[in-house]
């Protein structure tokens, strides 16, 4: 529930900046697919490593929901901000020899966003740069959620599909959580809708 309040609160603080020339705001559902990495390595992965051994990466799947806030265009290139949130999860922990209590990540995320005007109009390409919290336990602590800094850069296309409503053909992302002195890189890949408003002059 904090992670949706906290992209809740930044969202409602986007949509009170002023607005500027033909301001354009839009929220946007996908399905996520991650991968994890640094789990055997990980600090926490002493017990699974002496009961089976721990596996290398962990995957994890479920939503990503979240919206931006397009207010100024330089050249071909609209800027903006960008709030998400993400839950995903898996019944599969990070040991080997059992499933464990599964893995589980939970991100609130905010940042930058870029996206382009291309000859083919039915087509936008995106980057969004993002930072946050994310809430784990890297598939090897039962019951137990770490707060980590997490951060993302995420790349995608959409591809319009009425005056309101574009589909988000493939959204690629690469980050990783910070967790104490550990690193544990991120790889995701998604796709959704988008459900977008007129701009505003």
């Amino acid at each position: 529930m904090k992670v949706f309040a906290i992209t809740l609160a930044a969202f409602a603080a986007i949509l009170v900046v002023p607005l500027s020339s033909h301001a354009q705001a839009g929220l946007y559902g996908e399905f996520t697919a991650s991968r994890m990495g640094g789990i055997q390595s990980s600090p926490y992965a002493a017990y699974s490593a002496a009961n089976g051994g721990t596996r290398a990466t962990i995957d994890i799947s479920g939503g990503t929901f979240g919206g931006y806030y397009d207010f100024k265009t330089v050249g071909p290139v609209r800027l903006g901000a960008d709030v998400r949130g993400v839950v995903t999860r898996s019944s599969r922990g990070g040991a080997n020899a059992y499933v464990g209590a599964g893995s589980h990540l939970y991100s609130a995320l905010g940042g930058v966003r870029g996206s382009f005007h291309t000859p083919v109009k039915f087509l936008e390409p995106y980057l969004v740069a993002s930072a946050g919290l994310g809430r784990s336990d890297y598939g090897l602590l039962t019951q137990t959620l770490n707060n980590n800094f997490e951060y993302h850069l995420f790349g995608g296309a959409d591809l319009h599909l009425t005056s309101f409503l574009d589909f988000r053909a493939v959204e690629l992302g690469y980050g990783g959580l910070e967790g104490g002195s550990h690193h544990y890189p991120i790889r995701s890949v998604a796709t959704g809708i988008v459900l977008h408003f007129p701009s505003v002059p």
